[in-house]
């Protein structure tokens, strides 16, 4: 083997090679079954293949299967011996060399794949046979010649190593027990402290505004009973509010209306919508009735609905008021009084 930075070439009796035939020509169709022929190869080999062009509905497929265990830790691309070599020969030419380590390699490269061998037990006439090449006078290649050939080869197909072989990264499973044992106790630590500087840093704002309470107690207290008859007062008000806005006793509708009864006032009827009076009936004088109303401290905005009609000896008349507030009948009382002394 030769190691040169990120590239490793890997002589022939260290990987194994061979060709299968598929009966697909779709490009995605073959590279489906190439996965397929590479289950259960991929624990302990590098997998490379190269796809020739389809002929007669056939495809065939060089691939090369190379040890992980021969494959050093940073190695990026893998270059098997035989590709590089096939390069250098022509269409059904023969090739023998020694290998490095002394063993005898046959190659071929025939027109849709290459054929290469580096047993001891076969014959240059029985690769040839296999292969499916006329037996002629192959090429030689000396232990001196092969690392220049080699080198030639990789200058010759430079562009087609491009893809194909490049080393497929591990997926290294991490042991996250041993990875994070080594920080459970500094974890600790740190959350313990944490937890002790939390706790002093609140326990210490908290005494903090104990005292600026203690110190302003009188000043909270003062605030707090201004509040308290603040809160009261408003309850107050709301009462006296509430006892304005009961609507006036119905009793004072009579305590108006009954003197008209004595007055020979025929009442048609008499009707109260929570806001005003509508008082409907039949006198001598209906302008009468309603100055009357008019001069009744209990009655406020007394006034026609509908014009007045003659009928006989009496008008037919209505009169909407509304009933004055306790309170304002209370205060023209005591103006009353007054001008009465006067």
């Amino acid at each position: 083997m030769r190691k040169t930075t990120k590239l490793l070439i890997v002589a022939r009796h260290h990987y194994i090679e061979r060709t299968i035939n598929l009966p697909i020509t779709i490009k995605k169709d073959v590279k489906a079954a190439i996965e397929f022929e590479f289950e259960g190869l991929r624990d302990e080999f590098q997998l490379f293949y190269k796809i020739s062009e389809p002929s007669d509905g056939k495809c065939q497929v060089m691939i090369w299967q190379v040890p992980k265990a021969i494959i050093p830790k940073g190695i990026m691309m893998v270059l098997p011996e035989s590709y590089l070599l096939a390069n250098l020969l022509k269409p059904n030419q023969l090739l023998r060399y020694q290998s490095l380590q002394g063993r005898q390699v046959m190659l071929a490269n025939t027109l849709t794949h290459i054929c290469s061998s580096a047993s001891r037990h076969q014959t240059m006439a029985i690769f040839a046979q296999a292969s499916g090449v006329s037996l002629t006078v192959p090429i030689e290649y000396s232990i001196e010649q092969l690392s220049s050939q080699i080198y030639k080869g990789l200058f010759a197909c430079w562009q087609q190593l491009a893809s194909g072989f490049w080393v497929a990264p591990e997926a290294n499973k991490r042991d996250w027990k041993t990875l994070l044992k080594p920080l459970i106790i500094p974890t600790i630590v740190c959350s313990v402290v944490y937890l002790a500087l939390s706790s002093s840093f609140v326990a210490y704002q908290l005494q903090s505004v104990e005292n600026e309470i203690e110190d302003q107690k009188d000043a909270i207290s003062s605030v707090l009973n201004l509040q308290n008859q603040i809160a009261q007062l408003t309850q107050e008000l709301a009462q006296f509010e509430t006892v304005n806005q009961q609507p006036p006793p119905l009793w004072r509708i009579w305590q108006i209306l009954s003197p008209y009864y004595t007055q020979g006032v025929s009442v048609k009827f008499i009707r109260y919508n929570n806001e005003q009076v509508y008082f409907s009936g039949e006198a001598p004088s209906a302008s009468n009735i309603l100055e009357s109303m008019l001069d009744n401290p209990m009655v406020l905005s007394p006034e026609f609905t509908t014009s007045v009609t003659k009928q006989k000896d009496n008008e037919s008349f209505i009169i909407r008021f509304s009933l004055a507030p306790l309170d304002s009948m209370a205060s023209s009382a005591s103006t009353g009084s007054i001008s009465d002394e006067q």
